[in-house]
């Protein structure tokens, strides 16, 4: 057959492409004469678009019957000998960032305040002997201070010292922890708590050389407030808009009162509803006693404690709860930072990065700088340590996969290729053949480590052939790798190959039928 009855080149030594695919067909326009009977029968076609040169017999198993009598066969090439490389064009924009290389975790501190229901700060405090009355005071005001703030604090007045105690707030000093400090506030050997600023007579210890260990607790603090539910002076004269009034004013009194959100009254017109919104350690106690028409207008029939979110039904009433209140009760809880650790497992977005810029940026928590060297400058948090995978450690040119805080350099060059030093080109074709201590069907391998350039091309004059693995051939599948056997993936680009045989292609070829035809 020759060029025009296929559409594609065929050459003497080399076979570039074919434009059929392995999913087209080719029409047959008449079924001509027969032959044989049977798994023999064969029918002598003429081909659809092709003129009777191109007449030729197909196996009639290899064709089933349509009911319009049009036939499709679909073609393939029969070859025999052996096939290389002899040409490769491959862009540089493979994906140096994949999922092999993009993992990361970082360990870091994290501070957090955390709030208790007492908080017990320890001090110890060394007085230094020889020491005059004001530096003693003074050191003690300081380790105080350093460890809770200035709650508690001790001041000179003439023979006296005033021991500061702010609410909530206790001092505790033991007989066996601290002697000489109740000796210095002229108290005796014995445990004592202080819980309200006092004066003491001063008298200065002896032996001032040894440390005193004292204690300072802070408690909750309950600050309680009386809210009323109407305003001052206000005449309710408006009876159908009373209500919403009513509830306006509450949360201004609340405003007005200095704690203003810490509750909220909203009125719903739609369904005649309030919502009343409490925030946290806040409470809001009701009583009958002294909210009789306000509880009654939230639907409430006993003293009640509010705290969250509750919905009450509205009543309405016939006159405004003048001088009604109810309380509000704001616990101030101790707080205290508590360090932890937290890990976080990061991943770099898949794809290509053409500068260590562009791949810097993409990292959380860590500071990367790149030297004239080619090596990578990497910083991380004193606090912190960071865990790499093993393809992106090499990426960076680290040895090791875990670093502690502080400033590393790495151990060898940054390599943006990916680790990507060669391609390794593969075929469906030809028959695997020792790679190494594996068996593969390996065309070439392709060294792209010294090339620059946007556009690798490599020629190659003479080609390494290998044996066939099939002489029919229909669809050649190529398939580029890295050397740790993971597919390249490129963003941009085209990849094309020419394959080369060492011996010519058999000019008969064989139909192999793959849809059925219709009478």
């Amino acid at each position: 057959m020759k060029a025009e009855a296929i559409k594609g080149r065929f050459y003497a030594e080399e076979l570039q492409k074919i434009s059929k695919r392995s999913d087209d067909y080719w029409h047959v326009e008449k079924v001509l004469k027969t032959k044989g009977s049977g798994r023999k029968k064969e029918y002598y076609v003429k081909w659809k678009g092709f003129d009777n040169r191109f007449n030729s017999w197909v196996k009639a198993a290899w064709m089933k019957q349509h009911s319009e009598r049009n036939y499709l066969v679909q073609l393939y090439c029969q070859v025999r000998g052996k096939f290389g490389l002899s040409e490769i064009f491959v862009p540089r924009t493979w994906f140096n960032i994949g999922n092999h290389n993009n993992k990361y975790s970082i360990t870091y501190e994290e501070t957090k305040i955390v709030e208790k229901d007492y908080v017990e700060h320890e001090i110890r405090v060394k007085i230094e002997e020889g020491t005059s009355d004001k530096e003693i005071i003074d050191t003690i005001n300081q380790s105080i201070e350093e460890k809770c703030g200035h709650f508690v604090s001790f001041a000179l007045d003439q023979k006296n010292i005033i021991v500061y105690i702010a609410p909530n707030y206790e001092l505790h000093l033991t007989a066996v922890d601290a002697p000489r400090l109740l000796t210095m506030l002229h108290l005796p050997r014995e445990d004592r708590i202080i819980k309200h600023s006092e004066s003491f007579v001063f008298r200065k210890p002896s032996k001032t050389n040894k440390d005193n260990l004292l204690k300072i607790i802070a408690r909750n603090l309950k600050r309680l407030y009386i809210i009323r539910a109407t305003r001052f002076n206000h005449k309710y004269t408006d009876l159908d808009n009373m209500h919403h009034e009513i509830f306006q004013h509450t949360n201004f009194n609340l405003m007005q009162t200095g704690i203003g959100g810490a509750a909220d009254f909203i009125f719903d017109f739609t369904e005649n509803k309030v919502q009343i919104t409490v925030q946290k350690n806040v409470e809001l106690e009701f009583r009958l006693l002294y909210a009789p028409l306000l509880m009654r207008m939230l639907s409430m029939t006993k003293d009640v404690i509010l705290t969250g979110k509750t919905l009450h039904v509205l009543q309405k009433v016939e006159r405004p709860p003048l001088n009604e209140h109810f309380r509000v009760s704001i616990t101030d809880k101790p707080t205290v930072p508590v360090k932890e650790k937290k890990t976080e497992n990061l991943e770099l977005e898949v794809g290509f990065y053409k500068t260590s810029e562009q791949l810097f940026r993409s990292f959380k928590h860590l500071a990367f700088n790149h030297l004239a060297n080619n090596k990578v400058k990497m910083h991380i948090p004193d606090t912190s340590s960071v865990t790499f995978q093993d393809g992106l450690k090499d990426l960076l040119g680290f040895k090791n996969s875990t670093f502690y805080g502080g400033t590393h350099i790495s151990d060898y060059q940054l390599e943006l290729d990916g680790g990507i030093t060669e391609i390794y080109v593969y075929s469906d074709i030809i028959e695997s053949h020792f790679v190494g201590d594996t068996i593969a069907p390996l065309l070439r391998i392709i060294p792209v480590m010294s090339t620059k350039e946007d556009q690798i091309v490599i020629n190659y004059q003479r080609p390494l052939y290998f044996p066939l693995h099939k002489n029919y051939i229909d669809c050649i599948e190529i398939e580029l790798k890295s050397s740790s056997g993971d597919g390249i993936i490129f963003t941009s680009g085209k990849s094309l190959l020419v394959l080369s045989f060492r011996r010519r292609t058999v000019k008969n070829f064989n139909y192999c039928c793959a849809e059925s035809f219709r009478f």
